[in-house]
This record gives structure tokens, C-alpha cells and sequence, in this order.
């Protein structure tokens, strides 16, 4: 006979014998190749500005962390601790003042440091409301990283630096070995010398079949169109054969021929290539630019100017403060040495250790003594200090009473000592008569 029924959770294995999933541990170096970045907020800043951190996170995919939460009280050295155990090269801050907002880009983890004041910027939903017919946010587009374009930069040390930069923050493209499925995005960083500012865009490569019209073209892109207005698939296509701008566009510069599969687009066909912005959009201006990790010697700021003396007389001053650091670290590790040598002699570093920080705690329990007792020595004079003044006034008048007392008493005394001396002159001139 078959059982209808059975225990509460038993599909062919006992209760308790369930399989355990092991998690694997996955390499760090393995994981994280290439340049990898964060996108993060330091303080408080505006609503816009998230929504715009966001975006920027999708345009730098894959290599980006796209669900990193922050709070407001989130230090720099937080984010450098998790990007030193993830492997990240390049960090962008994003700030806000009563002034303006700022963007830092900052390599990790000895810089160099810049600081732009964000002039103008659109956010991809902005940029979506502008399509006709708005592209795909979502599917493989994102899963490669884009081609960066350099363009307009000038032979400036401040300029070229940020030409490293931007290029160090996206993966190098292997020629031999690049696929065209692979290029589906791009990233231009455009340098705008009339207003001295860089301009950021995001676009996405379309491509599209050259020298048809655009019934065939949505014919070979796309599915079957609605045929059910038209007798056959030759009135569809002379009907919606006019040409366009596009059309004319088509034939112009942007032809070519591809090499290999693109898409839907088979080899050897005469294409066009098109950009279709997604956003978002960035006009950034150079403020400051550190030689450190947020810190450091200034290599070039857009509202200070230093002359070569200044320059060198810092650089000593810096150069000072160094040396001195690094003699008082050392003195300090000789010092400690020294303790447990006198301590433990041979022992375990770690008993020395123990020892050191038990010493450090009575040293600072006795300090935290020695201030009570200063406090309550503060506290009494305080204490006296507030005393009426009717309480010393009665205090002195006592002490009057008795300054009196004492003048009646030496007042009596000397009337006593002339009355025996009185009686003394007196017997003496007796005994002369007799």
C-alpha cells in the first residue's frame, strides 16, 4: 500500500541530512583585474547629486561598484580601507557646499589628487526625455567597458595629468584581441579652452544597415511590422520609402564595412555607425590638483599662485617635518625595545607585549588620579573664594574684640607693676631713716 502522505519535509532524503552548500572563497587578485573605481558621497549632499552618482556608476561598468551604500558619516579613510581590500585604483568623491558642488578623482592609494567644481551636469532621465525613441538601459550594453575618446587636450603639465588619469581609469583596449560585440559604449572627455573646462559624455554605438530605407532597415533590425493595413510586403515597403535625413546621413562618412558579426548585422555588410547619448552629462572645471591621496604639495591651483622661493622654502619645511617624524618613530621603537629587553629579557614578544600595555594602563590610571586631586584642590579654593563677605567681616570684628581685650590686659599689668615699685621705693627710704 502507498502512503499518501509522508513527514513534514521529506523529499527523498532523511530530516537533518540536507546537503550543505559551501561557499567558495574567490581570490582577490583573480576577482579584481584591471582598474577598478568607486563612485561615493562625502557629508551630506543633494538629492540631484545621488541620482548623478548613480548614473555615473552605470557609465563605469562593469569595472564599478554599482550597489555601494554610504552614510553621511563615512570618512575618506573608511572608503581607503575597503578600496585597499578590494582591489580599487581610483577613487571619485563627490562633495557639496554653500558655493557649489565637487568632484574629487583620486588615484589609490598615493594619488594624485583632483579637485573639479561641477558647473553644469544632466542626468540620464534627462537626457531619455530628449529621445524620439529612447534606448535600452538594461541587457549586455553594460557588461563590457566603453572606448574612451580624448580630444582637445593641450601640452600643460595639469592637463596632461588629467589625460592619464582619465585614461587609467578604464580598462586598455587589446587590438589583436578585441571582438567589435565588445564595443558598445563610449566615453568622451572633451577639453573646452574657451571656458577652460572638460566636458564628460556617455554614448552608446548603434548600427544600422546603409543605403536602404527605412522600412527595410526595420525589417532587418527588428521583427515583422503590423501588416495587416497592406495587401503585400511590397506596398509596405514603397510606402514607407521616402527618404529621410538620416537616410542622407547614412551615406555620408559614417559607412563602413564590417569585419566580422555585429549584433544582427552579418559580416561584410555596409553599415552605419551612430552614437545615441545615454548620459549623463558633466561639464567639470579644474580647481586644485595634489600630488598625494588628498594631500600633499599642490602642483596646481587655479586661484593660488606661489613664486619658485615660496615653493622651494615649503619643500623644506616639509622635507623637516619628515626627518623629524621619522626620529621621534624611531626613538619611540627603541624605547619600547629597550622596556622589554629590562622586562622580560628572551621572552615571547607576546608576554612583552602584554606587559607594555599593563604598563601603559597604570600610567594612565595615576594620571587620571593626579587630575582628580588637582580638581578637588580647584574645587576647595573655589568653594572659599565664594564665602560671604559678612562671615569675614564678623571674623575681623572678633578679632578686634579681642585685640581690646588684650590691651585691657596689658594695661592692668602695668598699673600692678608701678604700684610694686611705688612699694619698693617707699620700704628702702624707711630703712635708710632707720
Amino acid at each position: 500500500m502507498k502512503r499518501k502522505g509522508g513527514h513534514k519535509g521529506h523529499k527523498g532524503h532523511r530530516k537533518g541530512n540536507k546537503k550543505k552548500k559551501h561557499q567558495k572563497l574567490v581570490n582577490v587578485e583573480e576577482a579584481y583585474q584591471g582598474p577598478k573605481s568607486i563612485v561615493v558621497r562625502k557629508g551630506k549632499v543633494p538629492h540631484n547629486i545621488k541620482k548623478l552618482i548613480i548614473d555615473l556608476r552605470r557609465a563605469l561598468e562593469p569595472n564599478s561598484s554599482k550597489n555601494l551604500k554610504e552614510k553621511n558619516s563615512n570618512q575618506i579613510k573608511d572608503y581607503l580601507h575597503v578600496a585597499s581590500l578590494l582591489g580599487v585604483t581610483h577613487m571619485l568623491v563627490f562633495t557639496s557646499t554653500e558655493l557649489s558642488n565637487y568632484l574629487r578623482f583620486a588615484k589609490v592609494p598615493k594619488g594624485p589628487t583632483m579637485t573639479f567644481r561641477i558647473l553644469r551636469y544632466s542626468l540620464t532621465s534627462d537626457v531619455m526625455r530628449v529621445h524620439p525613441n529612447p534606448p535600452c538601459l538594461e541587457g549586455t550594453r553594460f557588461t563590457t567597458p566603453p572606448l574612451v575618446v580624448m580630444n582637445n587636450f593641450g601640452t600643460e603639465q595639469h592637463q596632461q595629468l588629467m589625460v592619464v588619469m582619465f585614461q587609467n581609469l578604464f580598462p586598455p583596449i587589446n587590438i589583436p584581441t578585441i571582438s567589435l560585440n565588445d564595443c558598445k559604449r563610449v566615453v568622451l572627455i572633451n577639453y573646452d579652452p574657451e571656458e577652460d573646462s572638460i566636458e564628460f559624455r556617455h554614448y552608446a554605438i548603434s548600427v544600422s544597415p546603409a543605403g536602404v530605407s527605412k522600412a527595410v532597415k526595420r525589417l532587418l533590425q527588428s521583427n515583422l511590422p503590423k501588416l495587416h493595413d497592406y495587401k503585400d510586403i511590397a506596398e509596405y515597403i514603397e510606402r514607407e520609402s521616402g527618404q529621410t535625413e538620416s537616410d542622407v546621413e547614412d551615406a555620408g562618412e559614417g559607412t563602413v564595412t564590417l569585419a566580422e558579426n555585429f549584433g544582427k548585422m552579418k559580416q561584410s555588410t555596409q553599415t552605419a555607425v551612430k552614437l545615441v547619448e545615454l548620459g549623463p552629462r558633466i561639464s567639470l572645471k579644474l580647481v586644485k590638483l595634489v600630488e598625494g591621496f588628498f594631500e600633499g604639495e599642490v602642483l596646481f591651483h587655479r586661484h593660488v599662485t606661489k613664486t619658485k622661493e615660496e615653493i622651494s622654502r615649503l619643500r623644506e619645511e616639509k622635507e623637516k617635518k619628515l626627518q623629524e617624524k621619522q626620529r621621534r618613530r624611531k626613538l619611540q621603537e627603541a624605547n619600547v625595545k629597550k622596556k622589554r629587553g629590562e622586562e622580560e629579557g628572551d621572552g615571547s614578544e607576546s608576554e612583552s607585549e602584554g606587559d607594555y600595555d599593563e604598563e601603559l594602563e597604570d600610567e594612565a590610571d595615576e594620571r587620571n588620579f593626579y587630575r582628580k586631586e588637582a580638581n578637588k584642590s580647584q574645587e576647595k579654593k573655589s568653594i572659599e573664594q565664594k564665602t560671604p563677605k559678612k562671615e569675614k567681616e564678623e571674623d575681623d570684628d572678633d578679632d578686634d574684640d579681642d585685640d581690646d581685650d588684650d590691651d585691657g590686659d596689658d594695661s592692668g599689668n602695668e598699673e600692678a607693676s608701678e604700684d610694686e615699685d611705688d612699694d619698693d621705693d617707699s620700704g628702702s627710704e624707711e630703712a635708710s631713716d632707720g
